[in-house]
């Protein structure tokens, strides 16, 4: 039977324990208790490995009588768990425990439950919270918030995710009582229903000014009502990812672990695209009584320019447009630098943009005196409009002169502010960091080791964690930046950490090493079916690290550290990141599985190509263990696509267009491939032209015949999905002529197929039906058992003999002669079909049924007495729909989608036909796919008589060259005349 948690304790303390599990049970905590005298056995030692092991908790209870010797075994069971299976691991003290108890090394590092005042109502609240992950229901340090109306919700226990924003104490947020009150107020209404209600809340302001503070404090107020009637609240923060194109940022766990929180655990887990699980995810959270917050959004938006604001990544799109469009009782709160431009359409709606402004000189007076700055109120005012109020300028300031200056206002003169770049965001907090600097540097010992560990900070773009610093201060010490660290014990180190903590400087929190698994380098030079399973890879120091702490800071502060690291001791910059980079990749198994278990090695990445180490980088570390060589891992399986552009951004001097020239041309290539390949298949469709081109280029300059023919081609597919046909049209010809450079029979056949199908799209059917004829009769050359273009290329050609039919179709009218052709199409689908092998891509089946389901929809009308057309239709549509969103990758998905509307429209389906549309829509809008936004509005003018969309219709086509569309575009003005009026 599985329990929520072990009591480990000393016999001697069996009545109080005793008590503690009653109360335990009494809120509805499942307890392992033994109940008898322990006695030493195997028999026994086996029984309390086995409960341990069902236990999902470990908590070691210390009272009066210490630490019992069969608690030790107990511990150690515990220990083992902690670090294989990542159990949580719980000190508590017990009534008569010591004031400084002695906790065994393990325990130290962990945030203990103090029970010695008795089971207290507040202490047992917080050991519950440890225990499930719920928040207390009480907080004894928490200031009481204002007393507001909350709605009644009677149902079971709000279900709450571990806190991710870091705190600051109830005290240090001030001037804040406004926005606290309109968060407040837009959660109370998303909970009462109220018409009109914001589904969503962003709250913009520059780095430093407190929106993390604020929405942190926030969540406290709400967790101190019991959460007023939530039914499930998860908080995330991106803020520590970086924000710069190279940071690495992601939501690919976020959305995983989002989904699962939210009950769809096995989407979670699937292959299926970004879109697919943002716009589930939209669904689960908008489907109950649940609060979401994104902290710290912008390292996944477009900087200031063209697209500032716009979200890159594809299942935050679908999540937040999707949360902005449908009802519900649930609340999204976003905090991050840049308004989120894909939300503009809805502020007058659903969506509620708040900016949040400096704090006034009053409440920035009040911060510096809990800061323990002294002085008079005039000057404490004039400090803080001084640095136009920003909040962690005013942190840094009133914890320097606190710590340098007994906090006397008058030595603010220290702070060269006269000399901040004050068009920078954090100027004034850069010039604070600079005095802070010079004073630890002149501290002596104590001081030299909290500015080498800032330092450290520096190197990184996320939250340190204990065994990458661990590996920095290990000797020989690195010159210019560990010599104060090297070799340090660890209660020095620990020491160290606590005083800039207590400064307010980092943020700690306690390190919960994950367990990976993967493949052995010597299992990796295997044939797959002789590699065997993956094993559990064990790390040498985990049991040290067990209960350390992981250190974070500002991101303002983190950005000053590596800035002045980078610029003024290169070498000492070097040297850190070729260590972590050594140190990271060795972290995990040669072949790590799962995308958490690739972390490391995209970190490693980035370190490495920091410490000048491009190519080992690339070759060893991104295409060795990341990619696994021709298998493609983390895009083949696990479609990790963020995270490839994340690692792939660090070997460009500017993203994405100049690769570092310390890599040999034919890798530059590569990497400019790679990187456009995986833009287009996020959605960045627009951005993904750049390094597309200049790797065409180069693949020419090297006379790579066959890579520039497939290149060429993958350009020119690039630019007719964007609407540049002309300009396809011509890449297209290119590929041809380098496929025939490149002497490769293969190029020949699917490079004059795509050149076929950019002559289609631009209406030149004649000249297209002759490039497929000559494609396909080299296709009956070069593989006689298969005479037929298939895959993408038949799909092409299929696309081409059915649009007569098409257009007889959508007149509405019986025509024998068009179903036949049409018939002749599903002939040729069905043949291809038989000749699938395992081997065929996703993308080839998907397409096949989407030719089927459109010979079958356009039989359906041509030729109504033709028995089951349309149930055949739907049946190879739904697999079309299902099948692209498998594929991960939207090029074609927005084709089987317009094709289901129409039929669900001719079988009285209208709202199932609308979503087709909408969703086609909102795919070919966010990727800038003019062609399919053609398509979605002349699908759309046709299918709900709308004017305005037959107007767009007729914008786009002439627009993008799209003359294919040309006559159905006339067909459909003509109807237009006897429509009703829109």
């Amino acid at each position: 039977m599985t329990h929520d948690v072990f009591l480990s304790h000393n016999s001697r303390d069996k009545p109080a324990v005793r008590e503690l599990k009653r109360e335990l049970e009494a809120r509805g905590i499942s307890v392992w208790l033994d109940k008898k005298e322990l006695r030493p056995g195997d028999r026994w030692l086996s029984a309390l490995d086995a409960a341990i092991k069902d236990s999902k908790t470990v908590a070691v209870l210390v009272g009066a009588s210490g630490v019992g010797p069969w608690q030790d075994e107990e511990m150690d069971a515990a220990l083992q768990l902690a670090v294989r299976k990542g159990h949580r691991v719980i000190p508590v003290l017990l009534a008569g425990a010591p004031e400084s108890p002695e906790l065994p090394l393990f325990l130290k590092g962990r945030t203990w439950v103090d029970l010695r005042a008795g089971l207290t109502g507040a202490g047992l609240d917080q050991l519950v919270f440890g225990v499930t992950g719920n928040h207390p229901r009480s907080d004894p340090t928490a200031v009481p918030p204002p007393a507001r109306s909350s709605t009644p919700h009677a149902g079971p226990p709000c279900r709450v995710s571990p806190p991710r924003l870091p705190r600051v104490t109830a005290s240090k947020l001030v001037g804040r009582d406004q926005e606290l009150a309109r968060l407040h107020s837009l959660l109370d209404a998303a909970l009462a229903e109220h018409t009109p209600r914001t589904h969503v809340a962003t709250m913009v302001a520059w780095g430093g000014i407190g929106k993390t503070a604020l929405v942190a404090h926030f969540m406290d107020e709400l967790a101190a009502r019991g959460w007023a009637g939530l039914e499930r609240v998860l908080e995330w923060s991106f803020y520590s990812q970086g924000t710069g194109e190279q940071s690495g940022a992601s939501a690919d766990t976020f959305v995983k672990d989002a989904l699962t929180f939210f009950g769809d655990e096995n989407l979670a887990e699937s292959s299926a695209s970004a879109w697919d699980k943002g716009t589930r995810l939209a669904t689960l959270v908008a489907g109950g009584r649940h609060l979401l917050v994104l902290d710290g959004l912008e390292p996944l938006q477009h900087p200031p320019g063209l697209l500032a604001g716009t979200l890159k990544n594809g299942a935050l799109q679908a999540l937040l447009v999707g949360l902005a469009r449908q009802a519900g009782s649930s609340l999204c709160i976003v905090t991050t630098r840049e308004p989120v431009a894909d939300l503009r359409r809805f502020h007058s709606t659903t969506v509620a943009e708040c900016h949040l402004e400096a704090l006034s000189a009053v409440a920035g007076a009040k911060l510096l005196r809990q800061l323990g700055v002294k002085g008079s109120a005039a000057e404490l005012e004039a400090l803080s409009r001084d640095v136009q109020g920003h909040a962690l300028t005013l942190e840094l300031f009133g914890s320097y002169l606190e710590r340098a200056h007994g906090g006397d206002v008058r030595q603010r003169d220290h702070v060269h502010l006269e000399t901040a770049d004050t068009e920078v965001t954090g100027g004034h907090a850069t010039r604070v960091m600079a005095a802070y600097e010079a004073w630890l540097a002149s501290g002596g010992e104590r001081g030299t080791r909290q500015l080498a560990l800032l330092r450290l900070m520096g190197l990184f773009d996320r939250p340190a964690d204990p065994a990458c610093l661990l590996a920095l201060r290990q000797p020989p010490a690195i010159p210019g930046l560990t010599g104060p660290l090297a070799g340090l014990a660890d209660a020095e180190w620990n020491g160290t950490v606590h005083d800039l903590e207590q400064a307010g400087l980092v943020r700690t929190s306690v390190y919960q090493p994950s367990v990976v698994f993967g493949f052995s380098k010597e299992q990796s030079e295997r044939p797959s079916e002789e590699r065997g399973e993956p094993t559990r890879f064990h790390d040498r120091n985990a049991v040290r690290l067990l209960g350390a702490a992981v250190l974070d800071v500002h991101p303002l502060v983190r950005e000053h550290f590596g800035r002045k690291l980078r610029e003024e001791r290169p070498e000492a910059f070097r040297m850190a990141h070729a260590r972590l980079f050594e140190h990271l990749t060795a972290s995990v198994p040669y072949w790590p599985e799962g995308l958490e278990g690739l972390q490391p090695l995209f970190q490693a990445v980035a370190h490495g190509c920091q410490a000048g180490l491009h190519r080992r980088a690339l070759d060893k570390v991104y295409k060795g263990r990341i990619r696994r060589g021709d298998e493609e891992y983390s895009v083949h399986m696990l479609g990790a696509f963020e995270a490839e552009l994340g690692a792939l951004g660090w070997f460009f001097e500017t993203p994405w267009m100049a690769v570092v020239p310390r890599l040999a041309q034919e890798n530059q290539a590569w990497v400019l491939d790679g990187a456009a390949f995986a833009l287009r298949a996020v959605g960045r469709l627009t951005e993904a032209l750049e390094p597309r081109q200049v790797g065409l280029k180069l693949f020419a300059r090297l006379k790579d015949w066959k890579s520039a023919a497939i290149s060429a081609c993958n350009l020119s597919e690039l630019e007719l999905t964007l609407g540049d046909v002309a300009v396809a049209i011509e890449d297209a010809a290119r590929s041809v002529e380098y496929a025939d450079r490149s002497q490769d029979r293969r190029q020949f056949v699917s490079r004059r197929a795509a050149l076929a199908d950019a002559l289609h799209q631009a209406g030149r059917r004649e000249e297209a039906l002759e490039r497929f004829r000559e494609a396909e009769a080299m296709q009956g050359v070069e593989t006689p058992h298969y005479p037929l273009l298939y895959g993408l290329r038949g799909f092409w050609y299929c696309d081409l003999l059915l649009s007569a039919a098409e257009r007889v179709a959508w007149r509405g009218t019986v025509d024998r002669e068009s179903a036949a052709s049409s018939r002749i199409v599903r002939k040729r689908a069905i043949r291809l079909a038989e000749w699938r092998t395992v081997h065929d891509s996703l993308l080839t089946v998907a397409l096949d049924w989407l030719t089927l389901g459109r010979t079958e929809l356009y039989q359906s009308v041509l030729e109504p007495t033709s028995r089951d057309a349309r149930a055949a239709a739907a049946e190879h549509l739904n697999q079309a729909v299902d099948g692209f969103r498998t594929t991960r990758q939207q090029d074609d998905l927005p084709r089987a989608l317009l094709s289901r509307a129409w039929l669900r429209s001719l079988t009285n389906d209208p709202a199932g036909a609308r979503a087709d549309l909408d969703e086609a829509r909102d795919i070919a809008e966010r990727g800038s796919m003019r062609l399919h936004l053609a398509d979605v509005h002349l699908y759309r003018a046709r299918l709900l008589h709308d004017r305005a969309a037959l107007a767009e219709a007729r914008r786009l086509i002439d627009q993008c060259g799209y003359e294919r569309r040309r006559e159905e575009l006339d067909d459909a003005e003509r109807e237009a005349a006897g429509w009703d009026a829109a």
